[in-house]
């Protein structure tokens, strides 16, 4: 598996409450905070705290720190991307994805960079018969 640290930080125009309300629902029944519309929802072994395991999809989770109301940390370890044909590229990309977050503050560009590229190599897989 390989560890990623991934840090997300947003402005939100709100109340301290509200926003602290929206990340107390993180993985509860009521989830308000995780995109579940875009991507499967975020499950954890239990209630959010620290220690609690659990992921999405194939992206598993552990809660290394959770101040309620504040904020929560966690580790993520992915096996997306482990393919050892692969690997040596998708290591490359991954510090372009890293550094194009530092400079931009975003992650989003490669969000999309991501997405063009999974379609290419989709239509062209489609194209050969595969």
């Amino acid at each position: 598996m390989i560890r990623i640290r991934n840090v997300h930080a947003r402005r939100f125009v709100a109340s301290i409450d509200r926003i602290g309300a929206l990340i107390d629902s993180l993985a509860a029944e009521h989830d308000d905070l995780w995109p579940r519309d875009w991507w499967p929802p975020i499950r954890l072994d239990g209630p959010l705290r620290v220690g609690a395991r659990g992921g999405h999809a194939r992206v598993r989770h552990f809660v290394e720190d959770y101040e309620r109301s504040r904020s929560v940390t966690s580790t993520l370890f992915s096996v997306m991307h482990v393919y050892p044909v692969l690997f040596p590229m998708a290591f490359i990309v991954g510090l372009g994805a890293a550094w194009v977050r530092e400079r931009t503050g975003s992650s989003f560009n490669f969000v999309v960079a991501h997405a063009a590229n999974s379609v290419t190599f989709l239509a062209a897989a489609y194209a050969m018969g595969a």
